[in-house]
């Protein structure tokens, strides 16, 4: 088992770093930089440092992780749609949409997701993350995944304060998954999360992120999460 749990808070972590560069250039206050300097051991991986910057992806045999590190291919690719924009994953087999109307936009491969869906300016976002957890030891189903995700995620972020991780099932276009609920502050600005685990039956988890800056919510990411769909 790797550390995908805590690369998707990286990638939001990224986000809100830009967030903030941004709205000191139209003197107002949302967003915020984040860097933690904390080595994160998940699974069976160390991760170095999680980094605003940059971030190391190694597998547990040391190797460069290919697959975290996703690029535009033939089969992985944002298309257009009556105003619609569908991230269709054909490889892996899912697809979830955005409306760039609405603000947001979507860029494959940002800080290691395989697509992240934000609005810049806000820092909020949604990201999708993948792993193949069949040879994971101990790792057997889901359910197991989930809890393994749970208890490395509240080790990581100790001493970020991270809040109770509330648990709660969903299912979305007939999919039933976990949804994981909990918050964090960094340098005053708080961070709300909504993880949301899948499984497409082969134990491939799939991790879909929405991060939320400050207390108010966003109806548009919530749309982004419920178009999430396997396909075939």
């Amino acid at each position: 088992m790797k550390k995908y749990l805590i690369l998707a808070l990286v990638s939001t972590l990224a986000l809100t770093s830009c967030g903030q560069k941004e709205e000191k250039k139209t003197d107002t206050t949302t967003g915020t930089k984040t860097e933690t300097n904390t080595t994160v051991k998940t699974g069976t991986t160390e991760t170095p440092k999680i980094s605003t910057s940059s971030t190391d992806t190694t597998t547990a045999t040391g190797s460069a992780d290919a697959t975290a590190k996703t690029s535009t291919t033939a089969t992985t690719g944002i298309t257009e749609e009556n105003g619609v924009s569908i991230f269709k994953n054909t490889e892996k087999g899912y697809e979830i949409s955005f409306k760039k109307a609405d603000g947001l936009d979507g860029q494959v491969g940002f800080q290691n997701t395989e697509i992240f869906i934000a609005d810049m300016k806000k820092g909020n976002s949604v990201s999708v993350l993948s792993e193949d957890y069949s040879r994971a030891p101990g790792i057997v189903d889901a359910e197991k995944y989930f809890e393994e995700s749970v208890k490395n995620l509240k080790a990581a972020l100790k001493e970020q304060g991270i809040s109770e991780i509330k648990r709660e099932d969903v299912t979305i276009n007939g999919t039933k998954g976990i949804k994981a609920t909990y918050s964090m502050s960094t340098q005053g600005s708080k961070l709300n999360f909504e993880q949301y685990f899948f499984d497409n039956g082969k134990k491939q988890a799939f991790i879909v992120t929405k991060t939320v800056v400050g207390d108010n919510d966003d109806a548009r990411l919530t749309s982004v999460v419920n178009s999430f769909k396997f396909i075939k």
